[in-house]
């Protein structure tokens, strides 16, 4: 291809003549591609670098076509389908190892996972659900070890709490909210508070600088846990399900290993 050439659009043309020794050149050309592919691809394992990739199975049909030997053009092009055949033999076993992986650690640690989580917003929405309703009439809140019963100065305390982390950039323990932990972090990247809300689960909101907003910012966190346990199910039965398709599919791929 002619350097310079500004078209947006190009047709490259190879030429090849048969029973010479373009034939050669063509091998060539084909060994090169299957070394750059296997180191550059992850199809097969470059510590085999046995598979040939699509490129350089069209390096060698050119290579073929340019034999006038019929009989070396059937080799190579029986060459050519065995190569094929192999890579998706590899590609086919890989699927295989990848279910089987799923099937025996992935999928059972997520859907332990998932559980564990499902128990837990349900034990803190238990615990939620009640002291929501108590602090309409009866709020209380510890900040550094003090017990406030007035909104405003409880979330001003708690601006000040999460203002003394910023110097030692680590998470530290800012107060309790009616058994729920309060930790908060600075996050350097944002540029704000982080407060991290812990019951048997972690639940996290920003810290703002509204002193009423960061209490409203709380007990919103501790009503949206019912949200959640909808979320959490769902995601549960998608997790059964994936599970039970991947050991459908397993055996399938394990029969046509055998009899295909």
């Amino acid at each position: 291809m002619r350097q310079g050439n500004q078209n947006q659009k190009v047709k490259i043309f190879r030429y090849v003549t048969e029973n010479t020794f373009d034939s050669y050149m063509w091998q060539i050309l084909e060994n090169k591609q299957k070394f750059i592919s296997q180191i550059m691809t992850s199809k097969s394992p470059v510590r085999a670098c046995e598979d040939v990739d699509d490129a350089a199975l069209t390096y060698a049909e050119i290579k073929a076509l340019a034999t006038g030997n019929p009989y070396i053009k059937e080799k190579m092009d029986l060459d050519i389908q065995v190569s094929k055949l192999k890579l998706m033999k590899a590609n086919h076993t890989s699927q295989i190892y990848r279910l089987e992986t799923d099937i025996a650690r992935n999928y059972p640690m997520q859907i332990t996972s998932m559980k564990e989580r499902i128990a837990g917003l349900n034990a803190d929405w238990e615990v939620a659900k009640s002291l929501l309703q108590k602090e309409k009439d009866d709020f209380s809140i510890t900040v550094s070890g003090k017990v406030y019963t007035d909104r405003k100065e409880a979330g001003t305390a708690l601006i000040a709490a999460c203002s003394g982390l910023k110097t030692v950039q680590v998470s530290g323990t800012v107060g309790e909210f009616h058994g729920f932990s309060l930790s908060a972090a600075y996050d350097s990247f944002n540029q704000c508070y982080n407060l991290t809300i812990k019951g048997k689960c972690s639940y996290t909101v920003e810290v703002g600088k509204d002193a009423l907003g960061n209490i409203m910012r709380i007990q919103n966190t501790l009503t949206g846990i019912e949200k959640k346990l909808p979320e959490a199910k769902l995601k549960l039965e998608t997790l059964q399900e994936q599970l039970l398709s991947a050991q459908e599919d397993v055996v399938v791929k394990h029969f046509c290993n055998t009899y295909g």
